[in-house]
C-alpha cells in the first residue's frame, strides 16, 4: 500500500490542514487524511480506513467476508 503525502498550501491559521495523505490509486471522492505533518496526515488516513469489526486496515485488499457480516476477523 503506497501512501502519497503533499502540502496543501493551507492559508488559514489551522495547522491541522497543512498536509494531505491519500493512497496511490486515489480517485476523486476517496478518503483522504489531513494533519499538521506528513506523519499525522498518514495516521489520519489509516485511522479512517480501520475496520470497525476487527480493527485491522484491509486496504487495498477487499474487506473479508467475516468483517462484512460482523462475524469477527
Amino acid at each position: 500500500m503506497t501512501i502519497i503525502t503533499s502540502e496543501t498550501r493551507n492559508p488559514t491559521p489551522n495547522r491541522n490542514l497543512d498536509w494531505r495523505a491519500h493512497f496511490k490509486d486515489y480517485e476523486g471522492g476517496d478518503v483522504q487524511g489531513f494533519g499538521a505533518t506528513p506523519e499525522l496526515a498518514t495516521e489520519d488516513l489509516l485511522e479512517q480506513n480501520r475496520c470497525n469489526t476487527c480493527g485491522d486496515i484491509h486496504y487495498p485488499e477487499p474487506v473479508p467476508y467475516s468483517c462484512r457480516t460482523g462475524d469477527g476477523a
